[in-house]
């Protein structure tokens, strides 16, 4: 991980919180800041949070290994709440699926983040992934399967087709020897 350390990384870092007290900012003015939502608002909530995911996904230079704002912004809304954050991540990953680069690059994110954020839904993106039709799609999919280390992984692996790229193949038959160990 890398973190603020010099001029360029605090910049960066600043104009992050600014983003997000920016997206904050605007739903707190459309809904007020009470913790209590209503179920329409908290359907909104989880809109426009999906949409601010979108947001800054498809607005990220994703360099491997470094925290993106993305990440932070996932992490900020998980703190929050964590069945908003769920849902929001949910109609995200959606929404970003037919796009190769913005998908490739959520789940290159995703796969530097803790499973236990995503649960079930993280679950759920993994394998809906597998079937994209681009192989780089499918590449970042088993990243984050060999990211998460998570042995229910190992049924999945073991119960989809073969890859008919012999490299992603070897890769998804390395990543599910390793969870076997």
């Amino acid at each position: 991980m890398k973190f603020a350390s010099h001029d360029n990384d605090t910049k960066w870092m600043n104009d992050s919180v600014s983003e997000f007290n920016w997206a904050n900012a605007a739903f707190v003015t459309h809904f007020g800041a009470s913790s209590k939502l209503t179920q329409q608002e908290r359907h909104v909530s989880k809109d426009f949070k999906a949409s601010e995911i979108c947001r800054f996904v498809k607005n990220e230079n994703c360099v491997d290994g470094e925290i993106t704002r993305t990440q932070l912004y996932l992490e900020k809304l998980y703190g929050e709440d964590s069945d908003v954050f769920r849902e929001s991540f949910q109609k995200a990953w959606l929404s970003l699926y037919k796009e190769e680069r913005h998908i490739t690059s959520f789940l290159n994110i995703v796969s530097m983040m803790e499973y236990e954020m995503f649960g079930d839904f993280g679950d759920s993106m993994v394998v809906g992934t597998f079937s994209h039709e681009s192989s780089l799609v499918r590449e970042a999919s088993v990243k984050v399967i060999e990211a998460w280390e998570q042995n229910t992984y190992i049924d999945y692996l073991e119960s989809m087709r073969a890859f008919d790229e012999e490299w992603l193949e070897e890769y998804r038959q390395e990543v599910l020897s390793t969870l076997k160990e």
